[in-house]
């Protein structure tokens, strides 16, 4: 079922496919990352204290922000896809990370600038109240963490290639018309078939059949060079 783009073919929709292409901005200017001040088309990112025992804090600061972008298949430089970044969903993301710890009198200006701007408002006044007083420790470390589609990166997407309304061939999320939800019932061949589809990238989609369920209503998009 999972298939590459061919700009050659005259069939298109309801057909899971894999297209590997470089990211490019459709305006000028565009997003950079906050804390790396990378030129990006989407990015989340966050603030939160420094933990030792390797569960993550609830977020102090946290922003994210998005434009639609093109994207330039690496086997057909001459066509251009449109890509709607409210459809995107980013997975197993390399050179788009990014992290680093601060005191936040020591941190750099776009990353204090940032937990100002971007401050997690809290039910309980008090606790927002504390949460802004405990900036001014200098024992607090805080983490910065960033997650990016870069301008220009090379990436895989997965999803479904159709025309929009305006005739523009673009990469969609995958609606398959013959997928309902009686579909997924246990021991239904047609789901199996088509969980065998999916990508590499889903190595639990054996032990997990709700990993079909990913790749429907969503882009999936990794910058991971390991599935070129």
């Amino acid at each position: 079922l999972l298939g590459s783009f061919d700009p050659r073919s005259t069939t298109l929709g309801s057909n899971l496919v894999r297209v590997q292409g470089r990211v490019r901005c459709r305006l000028v200017g565009g997003l950079k990352t906050p804390f790396s001040g990378r030129p990006c088309v989407t990015y989340s990112a966050s603030v939160s204290r420094s933990r030792l025992d390797g569960i993550h804090s609830f977020p102090l600061a946290f922003h994210t922000a998005r434009i639609d972008f093109m994207l330039e298949p690496a086997d057909a430089p001459e066509v251009f896809l449109v890509v709607h970044s409210h459809d995107v969903e980013l997975f197993s993301m390399a050179d788009g990370s990014h992290s680093c710890e601060h005191v936040f009198s020591a941190a750099p200006e776009p990353c204090r600038s940032f937990v100002l701007d971007h401050l997690v408002p809290a039910s309980d006044a008090s606790i927002h109240f504390g949460a802004c007083v405990d900036l001014s420790s200098k024992d607090a470390s805080l983490e910065f963490r960033e997650c990016a589609l870069l301008e220009g990166s090379l990436v895989t997407c997965v999803g479904e290639i159709a025309r929009d309304r305006k005739g523009e061939l673009g990469l969609h999320p995958w609606r398959p018309a013959f997928l309902n939800d009686s579909a997924l019932g246990p021991g239904d061949l047609k789901r199996n078939r088509l969980i065998d589809a999916i990508p590499r990238p889903f190595s639990w989609r054996h032990s997990h059949p709700e990993a079909l369920k990913t790749l429907i209503g969503r882009v999936m998009i990794s910058d991971d060079v390991g599935l070129l």
